[in-house]
């Protein structure tokens, strides 16, 4: 009796924590970025049940790419800004505080893929040097370079210690032609191992591997790497060593889990929702059509495989856009967005946010990366006029005034060492500790 007791007691307990477990569940976007704006932001927005907020801003030109680094219950975006000079920077967020914490520079990103060793930058249009570099995922130095990759990268995934990058041959150009924008004709999967940070082998996938989009790869119970993608063009199945190649026509592939393929075939002039059944390739039907001319420039989309939704940006590049949520078989409720709202990513963990949103406005200023190296930048709410740079005896080592929101500074001529960063106004005095590693 007692023992069945205790039984009964444990299953309780056990009971009570998971019903007791808090989850995180936000999703993740960037805005802004449209070259006819002189002064242009690119703004990080975070969605809570209905409500958006953005929580800082970067100038910028536009986004391509707003990805999820997991750290145990903890979780950093990274937002990509481009910027029409080629000097982009992935920028990193803490989710929990929404803190701005560091960036790198970089060009031409097209996408970028992380786990909790290794980052991967897939570069394309604009890319300055190679078009892969790979970062580690906890100093974010530049580790390598992949020189063996010559053509403009597509997308991107990391499963496992491989990382997988698609990229094109160039052909005619097309109908963006005065931009000098070129279609795809020829389309590679090279596959890297990111123990040695080295190529292990390109696969050559014919003109029907050409612009792949939603790369993603899964290993089922045959132990395989299963890489699925769509672009558009007829289907493509092929095996190359343990390396199995899936392309869904006229389909954006959003997720796989073990049983389905979730995506959005797009068939002018209808968007469909797809659900692919993996054991019998069967397509599900009847599933929610949309109106595929509300989405005439490109599709930027996710499938939340925790609350069974798919997310559909529309965006708008002269005024706010939308962010569109919806099941298999229910209509889409829709949130506004900002303009250009072009990425999106889920946060879906363990956990709970360790504080509420505050916007750039109610912080007095930000300082980052710190520690730092050759770049300190700050950014504050526009309530300072002056900034210097002193030693731990009071030395004056730089100064100078802030010419706006944002400033830059280059300190590559001083020391490595513990500095206070002082910002002023006629008002107050706000000083921070700063280290030059």
């Amino acid at each position: 009796m007692k023992k069945t007791t205790l039984i009964f007691a444990i299953i309780h307990s056990f009971a009570y924590v998971f019903a007791q477990t808090n989850y995180v569940n936000q999703y993740v976007l960037t805005s802004g970025g449209n070259f006819l704006s002189p002064g242009n932001k690119v703004k990080l927005g975070v969605v809570n049940g209905n409500n958006l907020t953005y929580i800082d801003s970067v100038s910028g030109d536009f986004s391509n790419v707003v990805k999820i680094q997991q750290r145990g219950r903890h979780a950093h975006a990274i937002a990509h800004i481009g910027r029409a000079s080629g000097n982009d920077l992935l920028v990193w967020y803490d989710l929990d505080t929404y803190a701005r914490l560091d960036s790198i520079q970089t060009s031409g990103v097209q996408a970028v893929a992380t786990n909790e060793q290794r980052i991967v930058i897939a570069k394309g249009y604009g890319a300055l040097g190679h078009y892969v570099d790979i970062h580690d995922a906890n100093t974010l130095e530049k580790l390598a370079s992949i020189p063996e990759i010559e053509n403009e990268c597509t997308d991107v995934a990391i499963r496992g210690n491989k990382a997988y990058v698609s990229h094109s041959l160039k052909g005619k150009k097309d109908a963006c032609a005065p931009y000098g924008c070129f279609s795809d004709s020829v389309g590679y999967l090279s596959i890297l191992d990111l123990n040695t940070n080295s190529l292990v082998n390109t696969i050559n996938l014919g003109t029907k591997g050409a612009g792949i989009k939603g790369l993603i790869v899964d290993e089922p119970l045959d132990l395989l790497q299963h890489v699925y993608f769509s672009n558009g063009k007829d289907s493509l199945f092929e095996l190359a060593g343990n390396t199995v190649i899936h392309n869904v026509p006229f389909t954006t592939v959003l997720a796989v889990t073990s049983q389905y393929i979730f995506g959005l075939k797009n068939t002018v002039p209808k968007l469909s929702a797809m659900k692919i059944n993996k054991l019998n390739n069967q397509e599900e039907t009847p599933l929610l059509t949309l109106n595929s001319a509300d989405f005439s420039y490109g599709l930027s989309a996710k499938y939340d495989t925790i609350n069974h939704r798919y997310l559909v940006l529309k965006p708008n590049y002269t005024s706010e856009g939308w962010l569109l949520r919806f099941t298999a078989s229910q209509q889409p409720d829709s949130i506004k967005v900002g303009q250009a709202t072009t990425a999106i990513a889920i946060d879906y963990r363990i956990g709970t946010i360790a504080s509420h949103i505050s916007t750039n406005e109610n912080r007095q200023a930000s300082v980052y990366p710190n520690p730092f190296k050759d770049i300190l930048q700050l950014r504050s709410n526009g309530q300072f006029e002056t900034w210097e740079i002193k030693d731990m005896l009071a030395n004056r080592m730089a100064e100078g005034v802030f010419n706006g929101m944002e400033e830059t500074i280059h300190t590559e001529e001083l020391p490595k060492g513990f500095y206070l960063l002082v910002l002023k106004s006629d008002a107050e005095s706000v000083t921070h500790k700063i280290v030059k590693e």
